[in-house]
């Protein structure tokens, strides 16, 4: 819904302008679109960028954080206690593939743990895996919300829940030059 109304009736220049904002030295190619149009089917969106302000060099390492400008840097639950339930309009679903080419000339020093949270019986789920394949680093997340309303006694839970995806959205993957 989020993407069917704001791309819907947008032409291809301005998809991109609107993909690239807010993403700092980011420059997407390749942008493709998939059921924009077509009612009740999951829309898929890929493209490929290039970014320069995505990795630290400290001394002879790099250090990255897959998720880039895809990972939320803060939660949005930052009160104590909530009286009221969570509206999240509707339940949904974003899952990226995240494929990074290792520079020649370095190694995979540390990369992040596997890990899959569950937010309560069944209002959610957030799966995280990366591996190496080659000189290929491939980061795989699911953020899923069952649910469009999560009551307000369990607050404590969806804010938690949101917490840890956030600090495991933003490890870092350090790269040692060999």
């Amino acid at each position: 819904m989020r993407h069917r109304e704001t791309y819907h009736n947008l032409d291809d220049e301005s998809k991109r302008m609107l993909l690239e904002k807010d993403k700092g030295e980011t420059e997407l190619s390749e942008i493709a679109f998939e059921n924009l149009k077509k009612l009740y089917t999951p829309v898929n969106l890929t493209y490929s960028f290039k970014t320069t302000d995505a990795v630290e060099e400290i001394g002879d390492k790099l250090y990255l954080s897959p998720m880039l400008f895809l990972a939320l840097k803060e939660s949005p639950f930052q009160m104590e206690e909530r009286q009221y339930p969570v509206d999240f309009q509707y339940p949904m679903k974003d899952r990226y593939i995240i494929n990074i080419t290792i520079p020649e000339g370095y190694t995979v020093e540390t990369i992040p743990e596997a890990i899959a949270y569950s937010l309560g019986e069944n209002e959610g789920s957030f799966k995280y895996v990366a591996s190496q394949r080659g000189s290929i680093i491939q980061v795989s997340t699911e953020f899923t919300i069952s649910q469009a309303f999560i009551s307000s006694e369990k607050y404590g839970d969806l804010k938690k829940f949101f917490q840890l995806m956030i600090e495991k959205q933003n490890e870092k993957i350090v790269l040692s030059k060999t």
